[in-house]
């Protein structure tokens, strides 16, 4: 595994450095993350089971933790309650009886993990998101159930979602799934979900049941999912119709989840590196400004 990072400087692709991984034991999984870990404003590389700094050095590495490959993971603000970022991961053929994971995206301390008797099978598939009022923070969910994050509670459930692709795609903070070309939600209240839409009775054609690229296009912060037609001449995008009390500024103006948008592999949830969920604060005002704006404008944009 080679990573390296390059600026432009007239023109030119200029390598700011190289890092390999040669013998380290370092585990890789299907797509990297790249998110300020430690909120100093500089991205880290975060792959499931390590993390580069800004400048190519190692971090941490979850080996200590027995982690090793798995399919899927994700660094986001999971917990409103706790500083910083989480993560929650799920396993491959875990040796060490690892399924799945929650734990401190700063320094890589684990919070919990659920285990079984070695060796453990490929867990596959693993989500998270805002499924539940009841419970402070996100929901993480694979095939042992959906459990609250912060508090490792498990939820009782008649039917759990299919853990895919988290999307916002109505009018309230809970989060919907994108799965197998249904827009669905999971009904806190019964335990049950609930089909929104379902794209593919609109004749797209799709890899593995996921769009072609999805996210907060139109810029009202709920996530449009864009699909091809199963002649590959035409451009389907879906949109939500549901109107919302909610405003939250353009999803693709926040760093994490503008980076998520970009990074790719197997096909992820995208997430904020603010708690975007029920009861959530406002959230900061986003440092980004036009190519070209004065200092004298920013100043005043950002300090009235």
């Amino acid at each position: 595994m080679v990573v390296a990072a390059y600026h432009m400087e007239d023109g030119n692709l200029v390598r700011d450095w190289k890092w390999l991984r040669g013998t380290q034991n370092l585990a890789d999984g299907h797509q990297i993350r790249l998110a300020d870990v430690d909120g100093d404003g500089k991205d880290e590389i975060v792959h499931i089971g390590f993390v580069l700094n800004g400048d190519g050095t190692l971090r941490y590495s979850l080996t200590g933790s027995h982690i090793v490959h798995g399919d899927r993971f994700y660094v986001g603000k999971l917990d409103p309650g706790r500083p910083g970022l989480q993560g929650y991961g799920i396993q491959q053929n875990n040796p060490y009886g690892v399924l799945e994971y929650y734990y401190d995206a700063a320094d890589g301390s684990m919070i919990w993990q659920h285990t079984t008797a070695p060796p453990a099978g490929d867990v596959g598939r693993g989500n998270v998101g805002d499924l539940d009022p009841r419970y402070p923070g996100y929901e993480v969910w694979s095939f042992s159930g959906i459990y609250n994050g912060p508090t490792n509670t498990l939820i009782p459930s008649q039917k759990d979602p299919w853990p895919v692709i988290n999307f916002w795609g109505d009018g309230d903070l809970l989060s919907e799934s994108y799965n197998d070309g249904k827009i669905e939600e999971w009904n806190y209240q019964t335990g049950t979900v609930e089909r929104l839409e379902t794209p593919r009775n609109y004749g797209v054609g799709s890899w593995r049941g996921v769009p072609k690229f999805y996210g907060d296009l139109i810029g009202d912060w709920r996530e449009e999912a864009i699909l091809a037609n199963e002649e590959y001449n035409k451009l389907i995008i879906f949109t939500t119709n549901m109107p919302t009390e909610h405003r939250i500024y353009t999803l693709a103006q926040n760093p994490l989840y503008r980076n998520s948008m970009t990074v790719k592999g197997y096909l992820q949830s995208h997430l904020t590196d603010y708690y975007l969920g029920d009861g959530m604060s406002a959230p900061p005002v986003p440092h980004i400004y036009y190519t070209g704006m004065s200092a004298n404008k920013l100043d005043s944009i950002y300090n009235g």
